[in-house]
């Protein structure tokens, strides 16, 4: 990691100021050794010439995300939204920003943003059920917690457990055994 922030460096100090990779490769390598005033100067100088420079902009959300400082993320994925860059990392940081400051009408606002370009996955939806649940709207939550269930879950997993089943029978582990077949049962049969 020193070695990738020194050739960065060089490459900065090169003339690369203007190259998004470059001032986004440099910063990435300090905010990583937690040197965010530099790694943040160097963004803000960046977006300060030009705000529209989707890894940079992604870099310093990062960067926020990394000291809590969320409310200086969320004016930057609004641009990113106008400039329709929408992608999982800077908006799920937003969403848990939202949520962590108790905005939970914003974080599910952008977790729908997720949704609807279809960035989103199991850590956008449980989000989304955690703030439908502080929102007291519980069957929403419960609907999406159904959903994040069946995405963790795959179909063929009750086979994995009648497998395993199968195989503490033949050790003679009967109990084990029938713990196998009472899981897949119960997961994937709809008991009750």
């Amino acid at each position: 990691q020193d070695a990738a922030c020194y050739y960065s460096r060089l490459a900065y100090q090169a003339g690369g100021q203007h190259d998004p990779e470059i001032v986004s490769g440099l910063a990435s390598g300090l905010v990583t050794q937690e040197l965010f005033r530099r790694g943040d100067s160097i963004l803000d100088a960046a977006l300060a010439e030009d705000s529209a420079q989707g890894e940079v902009l992604k870099t310093r959300i990062w960067s926020a995300y990394k000291q809590k400082h969320y409310t200086k993320i969320f004016p930057l994925v609004d641009k990113l939204q106008q400039m329709q860059d929408i992608s999982l990392a800077p908006f799920l940081y937003a969403a848990i920003g939202y949520y962590q400051l108790h905005r939970y009408k914003e974080c599910e606002n952008t977790c729908g943003v997720m949704i609807l370009n279809h960035v989103n996955s199991r850590s956008v939806l449980y989000l989304l059920a955690l703030a439908y649940k502080e929102e007291k709207k519980y069957h929403l939550s419960l609907l999406t917690l159904d959903e994040c269930i069946g995405d963790a879950l795959s179909s063929d997993a009750d086979s994995y457990f009648s497998a395993k089943g199968s195989i503490y029978e033949t050790l003679n582990q009967n109990r084990q055994a029938i713990r196998e077949y009472d899981t897949a049962y119960y997961l994937f049969k709809n008991p009750l």
